[in-house]
């Protein structure tokens, strides 16, 4: 955003004419720089050849973040940067981009350039100074809104692990705990419901947030669960709060804010059950969907990165997957139309159903008390395979 000049005061000395200006055009590489002109070029070859320091470059031309020149300003500290004779200009390039909302001045000292020309100033007392105020930007308006929170469901287990809240712009990271809240239908704040993460859990298009209960009060036998119990109480309604506040990317608030409102029913602690999902194959040369019937809602997240599609010599079949009927049927069309022949879905073992519930075993599960022979061998993957059969003639 541009400069806007505040004052620009004339001095004599060093045969008049001098200015001294900042770099007022945002597009120009010198954006943000204090240029003193008109100096001969035999004045700016004399200034180049002196091989003078930075700091004796700044007792010349100096430049403060304030709307005025400091009257100890012989004493304080100026701006850090360069300087650079260019274009018949002496340059003072700043170390880093103005600020908005700061203003700044700018002091050349006629005397100190006199004498290192071996000239006398007119006024011994001579300065141009120039002063200048940088506009803050306006927020741009709101554009962005909150498309989904999954669980989608408005009947919640006890033990519910996470929100996954969808967003249709990017987000601004570092704002999430400020933003979001769990309420009582009364309106009363259910405190300490989160675990705060460092860093929040983003997506990498940051448009998908994860916000985690805090496992310690979910898992029974912790000292947090022992003392604070758990968020959700079984038979009480909530509402997830998101406040329009909220900023994307480019500073600019929410649309609306969101409210999502559940009922919280009895916690499950039982594993997804694979051998009770339903897999259904499209029809050869057709782009239908490959469709699976779940028992239960599981995460919706995990639902698309942890199953693929593979044909029988393991490569990978490329298509798009959604999940969709309360996060109970998932969905996979390809690319290309199938081919006949013989096909694996295969199921990632880190699959969890909304309470945390993998395919290898429940979440809330004391490991210490139970027996070797009781603790399952851990899976990577299953393979529920099926065939597509040719079209019949």
């Amino acid at each position: 955003m541009p400069f806007l000049p505040i004052v620009l005061m004339a001095a004599a000395g060093l045969s008049g004419g001098l200015s001294l200006k900042f770099v007022e055009d945002p597009s120009s590489p010198r954006y943000g720089a204090v240029e003193l002109s008109g100096l001969n070029r035999d004045r700016l070859e004399l200034l180049r050849r002196a091989g003078l320091s930075a700091q004796q470059w700044s007792r010349l031309l100096s430049v403060y973040p304030q709307a005025s020149i400091p009257q100890d300003a012989d004493s304080r500290q100026p701006m850090l940067g360069s300087y650079a004779i260019e274009d018949g200009s002496l340059l003072f390039l700043p170390r880093f981009a103005p600020t908005p909302g700061l203003s700044y001045c700018a002091r050349a000292d006629l005397e100190g350039l006199a004498e290192r020309l071996g000239e006398k100033s007119s006024d011994s007392s001579a300065f141009l100074v120039a002063c200048t105020h940088i506009a803050a930007a306006a927020p741009p308006p709101p554009s962005g809104q909150v498309t989904a929170v999954f669980p989608s469901g408005d009947e919640l287990p006890m033990n519910l692990l996470k929100f996954y809240i969808h967003f249709s712009r990017p987000m601004t990271g570092g704002q999430a705990y400020r933003r979001v809240r769990l309420e009582e239908a009364s309106g009363e704040a259910v405190a300490d419901a989160f675990i705060e993460m460092t860093p929040e859990l983003w997506d990498p298009d940051r448009r998908r947030f994860t916000l985690l209960f805090d496992p310690g009060r979910i898992k029974r036998g912790l000292e947090p669960h022992k003392q604070l119990g758990v968020p959700l109480k079984m038979g009480r309604s909530y509402r997830l709060v998101i406040d329009s506040e909220w900023e994307d990317s480019r500073g600019a608030a929410l649309l609306r804010g969101f409210e999502k409102r559940f009922r919280v029913t009895e916690p499950d602690r039982r594993s997804p059950h694979p051998e009770s999902w339903v897999l259904s194959p499209p029809a050869a040369f057709t782009r239908g969907p490959l469709s699976l019937r779940l028992d239960e809602p599981l995460d919706q997240a995990l639902l698309i990165s942890q199953l693929r599609v593979l044909r029988a010599e393991g490569s990978e079949v490329a298509g798009q997957a959604r999940v969709s009927q309360g996060e109970t049927l998932w969905e996979f069309r390809p690319r290309e139309p199938w081919r006949a022949g013989a096909f694996a879905l295969r199921v990632g073992t880190w699959l969890e159903d909304r309470a945390g519930n993998n395919l290898n075993r429940p979440f809330d599960v004391d490991l210490l008390s139970q027996k070797p022979e009781e603790i399952s061998e851990e899976r990577k993957w299953i393979d529920l395979r099926f065939r597509i059969a040719p079209r019949r003639q």
